[in-house]
């Protein structure tokens, strides 16, 4: 049975998130200013900033912003979504005082788990506030589509209300231009969607499109164009164009890895790297496969060696056809940043990890390094599992921490006695105090003997503390068994909710797009806020 979502509310209460423990050592770094990391950024991630962030753009050429106007257009009309407030949104990047704030995500089956939205609504969130404060510059939230990636297995499946659904497809390449071939009958098997039409035409009316990036831009319409959003395909011949000369400056003298590595040694004195760039950091691409260049001895081939190249027959076919050149995860940031008048980028812990490998590729290329913001972060309870964690003696954030962490703590509140053994601990400094005493009067070897036995007589303790703990958390007692169900909502399948639900899950638990409205309304426009949403009849 279905649940009807029409007496559902939607509240958000909001932690910071760099103390969640929901991120790793660099980011907390990073967002604090550590020495170490100084001059593996140009802008700090902070509101006092961002006068710099303008300044560094101010310059941005005109031709580029025509060229970035007219592909939008061409793109949106493709999708017949081109509209008068389209028409006028897109105009703006001609502009000399607009400038955009940019997001991106590989093109995933109804978007892919929610953080995906979170990203998007980051973006948003800043631009509004930037208008506020400087109402004489236009700023415009753009959504980078990862559209050349082909690790299909990456995308093709959506958990929407716990379960998953899977795109079955033969399709290869890059996962952007596949057909959408059997989306739309996957989509007809969520049986919740039944109940809600207005969700079930939009998820239609996206996957009528010809391929996945078109789909992708024109469900991101429905969702966020109404809040200013604007969609790329980088994946474009005209785009690809004028980039051209850096990708064959960068594959013959692989000058992204060389100076990437400037970077990577610093960080990997103290930090696991995220992302190792390879000697050529391109892809060559067709409608059915992407592969790796590699460099030979007299030129460079893909790895199948299907396609071989000298550097001369390199320039001409990058000339002639520059949209089967693909950048990979280390070219993309400073492709992106070559053709937008870009101010920030919103990722999430793992993207601000590699973006602080890679400025010394963008002052090599003389492109400005955008201010990298970690995005902001949520996930969800509705009214039964609220009741249960408070049932726990729990509030919502503490289920964030670990769960071996949080039955632990309830045990001990629950249990009638001190199973942490803390009086045996006393009593047994007592009987370690007064053998040393005694033994020492001895000599003869008696103080170590007597260290010994005090020593194996705490590792029997700390074990039988264990064993106590092991045997509580058995018991089952109804506040662990509260705890366990709350938690695994938000760690379904022991991963962090917004890595693997997806959104659709979450708006078919309120009216309309309340979830998504509210939820953007909540946005702390500089990132880094861990946002709980409550769902409550």
């Amino acid at each position: 049975m279905v649940e009807h979502p029409e007496s559902m509310q939607v509240n958000i209460s909001q932690s910071p998130l760099h103390t969640s423990g929901l991120v790793n050592n660099l980011v907390r770094d990073y967002l604090s200013a550590d020495d170490f990391l100084k001059g593996l950024f140009t802008h700090k991630p902070h509101e006092s900033s961002v006068l710099d962030w303008i300044d560094a753009r101010k310059d941005f050429p005109h031709e580029k912003r025509l060229l970035l106007k007219n592909t939008l257009a061409s793109q949106y009309k493709k999708c017949g979504l081109y509209s008068d407030e389209i028409e006028r949104r897109i105009a703006l990047l001609e502009q000399s005082n607009t400038y955009t704030i940019c997001t991106g995500q590989q093109v995933g089956l109804l978007l892919g788990p929610m953080y995906t939205t979170l990203k998007i609504l980051s973006a948003v969130s800043l631009c509004n506030e930037l208008t506020k404060r400087h109402p004489d510059k236009n700023f415009v939230p753009i959504f980078w589509m990862a559209g050349e990636d082909h690790d299909l297995s990456e995308i093709q499946s959506a958990f929407v209300g716990s379960k998953s659904y899977t795109w079955e497809t033969n399709q290869t390449g890059p996962c952007g231009r596949m057909k959408t071939a059997g989306i739309r009958e996957l989509i007809r098997s969520i049986p919740e969607l039944q109940y809600r039409p207005e969700l079930l035409k939009m998820l239609y009316d996206a996957y009528e499109q010809e391929n996945l990036a078109e789909a992708t831009l024109h469900l991101c319409n429905a969702l966020f164009g109404s809040m200013g959003l604007l969609v790329i395909n980088p994946d474009d011949a005209e785009l690809k164009k004028s980039f051209a000369p850096i990708m064959l400056h960068d594959i013959t003298e692989q000058n992204s890895f060389r100076e990437s590595r400037k970077a990577i040694s610093h960080l990997e004195k103290r930090y696991k790297i995220q992302l190792n760039g390879r000697p050529v950091n391109f892809f060559y691409q067709s409608n059915r496969n992407r592969e790796r260049i590699e460099a030979t001895a007299d030129g460079f081939t893909t790895e199948s060696g299907s396609q071989k190249w000298t550097v001369e027959e390199l320039e001409k076919a990058i000339r002639a056809n520059p949209d089967a050149f693909s950048p990979n995860a280390m070219m993309r940031p400073l492709y992106q940043e070559f053709l937008l008048p870009n101010l920030a980028y919103f990722g999430g812990a793992a993207e601000l990890a590699y973006w602080l490998e890679l400025k010394p590729v963008f002052d090599f290329y003389n492109i400005p390094y955008p201010a990298v913001l970690l995005r902001n972060s949520a996930f969800a309870l509705d009214a039964v599992n609220m009741h249960r964690c408070k049932n726990a003696g729990l509030v919502a954030f503490d289920l964030i921490r670990p769960l071996a962490e949080l039955e632990q703590a309830l045990v001990l509140r629950e249990m009638p006695h001190d199973i942490l053994l803390r009086e045996e601990y006393e009593l047994l400094d007592k009987i370690r105090a007064l053998l040393a005493t005694k033994s020492d009067s001895i000599g003869s070897g008696m103080p170590e003997a007597a260290q010994a036995f005090t020593k194996r007589t705490e590792n029997e303790l700390v074990r039988l503390q264990k064993k106590f703990l092991r045997e509580a958390k058995r018991n089952e007692s109804n506040g662990l068994k509260q705890l366990r169900l709350a938690r695994a909502e938000v760690y379904p399948g022991e991963v962090f909710q917004e890595r693997r639900e997806n959104i659709f899950g979450f708006l078919m638990k309120a009216p309309g797009l309340t979830f998504l409205t509210t939820l953007a309304e909540k946005q702390a426009p500089f990132g880094n806020t861990l946002n709980y949403v409550m769902l409550d009849v």
